[in-house]
């Protein structure tokens, strides 16, 4: 071959695997051209993660040994250029979370795979399979993101279970003593709890740890999930009774226990994002008016909290807005005013009432520090409304001072903006 072909396909390769040393990427191993496409389709309909596909396990090793960060590996088995299996054990030792999607089912092949501890084993059985690996993968990748609670004493099967869940690429935490357990539950919380081992532990430990959890955190919130022998069953279940999710026998499978696993952690983040869909305004991502009173009523009956106050404020002439420039100018004046709430009120509980109508409740230092802020933001509404949305308009603003608890609180406050209302509006009155 020619010196300067030479150089200009060195270079090439340098360049490439630059790119790849420059950002995360899924390694995708597939030989056969439709499915690779298929895949990587898939993926990339999921995923602004760059998608690195090889076609071959000379391919493979390239990206491996290339120094390019690899979140997740999704690899056939068969290769044109390689024994079946040849990639997992090469994957493996550069500690690249490996799933396995392959046509041939074979248990001792199965077996083989999960000694080598990739992440899951998938058969391409259809459609429903290739949706299901996929899924799989983007979620080794979400796992860097989640943490677990190991709660055990020393054994064999704790370094084992922590074992299976670094390879999820999961942050774990050990906890050895309960009390430490104890008194980090009431401050950062963690994806899943996993006890392992009830008579270790102590059952009366146990149960008094899983009562706690619960006091903070619902059973949906936060899953709690035992391991045990069959000899514990009984005291497994009871403990179901007061708030573990669920439990499985010690000797079970690898698979069983990574399955079981993902599914507890899928329910904890459907209930999230049911909670937030119930909590949420969806036009303008603030609290709605739900949320906001079962809030703020716990906020007004703290004894340790003092100078209370709540704010309520809206549009001027939005009827105007609405039917002069049409709904849609309508939504970003909405959207608007919200985002600079957000901003100005940023430390306090915030939510959008209906309509145009917002309130604001929270703990001052004065009722100064309150007022100051409210005429900051009534003074960047009125300046900056045109330019964001295309449209002048203005808002009035009522706010009161510590009321008797939420409800006379709004009454209050609502009584000011009225008085805001009839005395000219764009102004902040407060009573």
């Amino acid at each position: 071959m020619p010196l300067p072909l030479m150089c200009m396909l060195y270079n090439n390769k340098l360049k490439i695997l630059g790119w790849l040393m420059a950002e995360p990427i899924i390694l995708l191993i597939e030989d056969q051209k439709s499915m690779a496409s298929f895949l990587e389709d898939k993926l990339s309909q999921k995923t602004d993660i760059k998608i690195v596909v090889a076609r071959n396990l000379q391919q493979a090793v390239e990206v491996i040994e290339s120094d390019a960060k690899i979140l997740v590996c999704l690899t056939d088995l068969n290769l044109p250029d390689a024994e079946e299996g040849a990639t997992v054990p090469i994957l493996r030792k550069h500690r690249i979370t490996t799933v396995v999607l392959t046509s041939n089912y074979s248990e001792k092949i199965r077996k083989k795979m999960f000694d080598l501890q990739v992440a899951d084993y998938v058969i391409k059985d259809g459609p429903v399979a290739l949706e299901y690996a996929v899924n799989v993968c983007l979620t080794m990748v979400e796992n860097a993101d989640k943490s677990i609670w190991l709660v055990s004493k020393p054994s064999d099967n704790a370094t084992h279970l922590r074992h299976l869940l670094n390879n999820q690429g999961f942050r774990v935490f050990l906890f050895e003593d309960l009390s430490e357990l104890s008194k980090a539950i009431k401050g950062k919380v963690p994806d899943l709890i996993l006890i392992n081992q009830i008579n270790e532990l102590g059952e009366g430990k146990t149960l008094k740890l899983v009562q706690l959890v619960r006091y903070y955190y619902s059973s949906s919130q936060l899953p709690i999930v035992l391991t045990d022998g069959a000899e514990n069953v009984s005291e497994c279940i009871r403990m179901m009774k007061y708030g573990v999710n669920d439990f499985f026998n010690i000797e079970t499978s690898t698979e069983e226990f990574y399955v079981r696993l993902r599914l507890n952690l899928l329910q904890a983040e459907r209930y999230k994002e049911i909670e937030y869909i119930s909590q949420t305004d969806s036009l303008t991502g603030l609290h709605n008016r739900r949320f906001f009173f079962e809030k703020a009523e716990s906020f007004y009956q703290d004894k340790r909290l003092d100078n209370h106050f709540a704010v309520m404020l809206d549009i001027d002439f939005f009827k105007q807005v609405n039917d002069k420039h049409g709904h849609h100018v309508g939504d970003k004046a909405i959207q608007f005013v919200a985002q600079k709430i957000q901003q100005h009120f940023k430390k306090f509980l915030s939510a959008r009432f209906g309509g145009e109508e917002f309130a604001v409740c929270g703990s001052a230092s004065s009722a100064a520090e309150v007022i100051d802020i409210c005429e900051s933001l009534r003074k960047q509404i009125e300046s900056d409304s045109y330019a964001e949305t295309g449209v002048a308009f203005t808002i009035s603003i009522g706010l009161c001072f510590n009321a008797n608890g939420i409800d006379k609180a709004m009454s209050l406050s609502d009584e000011a903006l009225y008085e805001a209302k009839e005395s000219g509006r764009n102004k902040v009155v407060a009573i």
